[in-house]
């Protein structure tokens, strides 16, 4: 893919797209978090929007939204928004970012809920994001080399996923795995009902928990999370669709939502090559050993 680079900004060390308004971006930096604010972490393509409608029908005792501006009356992606619209959120306000530990707004109070996914999956995910609203044609080989270069929006995955790893004892920080949430949702909905003082309720009417099952399937969920480039130009509060986006292209939020959707889009040779990488940089931390259990990560003898 030549001339990618052109669809990028470098701000503070990080990669952004070059359709995120730089002021922002650093309002977001800036932000004095309140409280009773939810902060959604992920690096992209990770599953930080199913997490956020779990939290959402958590709050709502299970009942779906039925558009996706209902899902954003409470929820402000702060990298592309900023941060002047939460006051207009319902409380407790959530806010979502792909930003790295060290740039993410702190407060001891504030609750943290960071989602990571194994990288082979982020990239086919990823692959697919950007192919749907660029108009820079892709193919997935090159998208593949970027990632592993770490030159793609927010740069490298595995430097990115050990800032937020490494915070995973602060009382204020919960770390999930998209594939513990698929293969034992019902208990990481408890868990995220915990961690945010929810589960009295739940225990109070057990009928919630199983709305919320169904109503956050992969199914029910990608009927609410549907937008499109349009929707990226109000947000970022400019009316013309940027230069680099197809114009008025449906925004694929919520794609197949499985594990495993690497093995049928990449070779041999990518995956060994993720496989040695992986090893290299995530050996011995246990969500590494959990995907290898999974049978995500097995190294060539």
């Amino acid at each position: 893919m030549e001339n990618f680079e052109k669809n990028l900004q470098e701000i503070e060390g990080i990669t952004f797209p070059i359709f995120f308004p730089e002021k922002h971006i650093r309002e977001a930096f800036n932000y004095q978090p309140r409280s009773d604010d939810i902060f959604i972490a992920s690096y992209p393509k990770s599953g930080s929007h199913w997490t956020q409608y779990i939290i959402q029908l958590l709050r709502n005792k299970g009942e779906p939204c039925k558009y996706y501006e209902d899902f954003k009356k409470c929820s402000l992606f702060i990298d592309l928004e900023g941060v002047k619209k939460a006051d207009n959120l319902n409380n407790p306000r959530m806010l979502m970012t792909h930003f790295p530990y060290d740039k993410c707004p702190k407060n001891e109070n504030t609750k943290y809920i960071y989602v990571l996914r194994n990288p082979k999956d982020v990239i086919v995910s990823y692959y697919y994001f950007l192919k749907g609203i660029i108009k820079d044609p892709l193919v997935l080989d090159s998208t593949f080399d970027l990632f592993l270069d770490g030159k793609l929006m927010y740069g490298d995955y595995f430097k990115y996923t050990k800032t937020w790893y490494e915070h995973r004892d602060d009382p204020n920080i919960l770390i999930l795995t998209y594939e513990e949430m698929k293969e034992e949702l019902e208990k990481s909905i408890m868990k995220i009902a915990k961690f945010l003082n929810m589960e009295e309720a739940l225990k109070e009417n057990p009928d919630i928990i199983e709305k919320v099952i169904k109503n956050c399937s992969v199914e029910e969920t990608k009927k609410v999370l549907k937008t499109n480039t349009s929707t990226i130009s109000k947000e970022k509060g400019e009316a013309p669709i940027p230069e680099v986006l197809k114009e008025k292209s449906k925004i694929t939020i919520v794609r197949k939502g499985i594990v495993g959707d690497w093995k049928t889009h990449l070779n041999r040779e990518q995956e060994e090559r993720l496989n040695q990488r992986a090893e290299k940089e995530l050996a011995g931390i246990d969500f590494y050993e959990y995907w290898k259990k999974l049978g995500i990560f097995q190294l060539s003898q």
